[in-house]
């Protein structure tokens, strides 16, 4: 039984999980640590959060959960800011995509308090949408290197919402998610970008007609089978199509290297500037 849940980053996200709460436990009080907006101020007028006491250490005083869900920076100030307000029966839980190199820091800061989660959904809600069931059947994976208690009580947290919790190490996620997801994703991203910089106006015309292409381009694997023959008898056009891919994978790999997060970003939005053109 939950009787108060504190949520730093309030979206649709987060939102969906404060319904889901009610619906199981109508009682239990939800307060959101963020700056006033109008989607809170309406959230609280439709008694989906409570109103935020004067103290700000009362707002975490005697909670179950607080949930976080920012980028990691913010998510590392957060914990900064909190680690002090919270009871030592508060479990801290943020949901961040790459876990590692996050995870340490923020454990060192909690230790047994804290949780970090990734939900597998097919697809997250957009606009206004907030749905408590959206967890329902979703697997949910579960890094936590504290007590058996710890991972119980998030097991009985997820049960509210009809999830299921799958515990994995920080290290082994990260190579799961790179291998499925991450990877995949970046491919197609510079798959668009040899299209943009190497394309002839024919290629872009059969780009713009072919199916199979945009789905790729969405990104999804294409099915489509790829005999032997065929590729040994376009020999020539596809070793200079690797070579773009080559020398686009150079680029992404320094750009790595360096940590310029904001080349990576506009190589990104580049990329999905012209899949949409396709």
């Amino acid at each position: 039984m939950l009787n108060k849940v504190v949520v730093i980053g309030w979206d649709n996200f987060t939102a969906s999980l404060a319904e889901g709460i009610k619906r199981s436990n109508p009682n239990c009080e939800i307060l959101c640590a963020d700056p006033s907006s109008i989607e809170i101020e309406m959230a609280v007028a439709n008694r989906a959060l409570s109103e935020l006491p004067a103290q700000k250490s009362d707002i975490y005083a005697d909670a179950d959960f607080v949930i976080i869900h920012r980028s990691p920076q913010d998510t590392l100030k957060s914990i900064s800011e909190i680690k002090s307000l919270i009871d030592s029966g508060t479990y801290v839980i943020d949901f961040q995509p790459v876990k590692s190199p996050f995870y340490k820091k923020s454990y060192d800061m909690l230790e047994g308090r804290y949780i970090s989660c990734y939900v597998f959904l097919d697809n997250e809600p957009q606009g206004i949408t907030v749905r408590g069931d959206l967890f329902k059947d979703k697997i949910v994976a579960v890094i936590s290197d504290s007590s058996g208690k710890v991972l119980q009580d998030t097991r009985d947290f997820w049960n509210i919402f009809g999830a299921k919790i799958v515990p994995t190490s920080a290290e082994f996620f990260d190579e799961i998610i790179a291998e499925t997801s991450q990877s995949v994703s970046l491919l197609a991203h510079v798959f668009s970008h040899v299209l943009l910089q190497d394309s002839w106006s024919d290629t872009l015309f059969f780009g713009f007609y072919n199916k199979k292409l945009r789905e790729f381009l969405s990104p999804a694997i294409t099915s489509t089978p790829v005999k032997p023959d065929d590729i040994i008898n376009n020999a020539d056009n596809i070793r200079r199509n690797i070579g773009f891919i080559r020398r686009e994978l150079d680029r992404i790999d320094q750009m790595i290297d360096n940590e310029d997060a904001f080349k990576l970003s506009q190589y990104l939005h580049d990329s999905i500037t012209f899949k949409n053109r396709l």
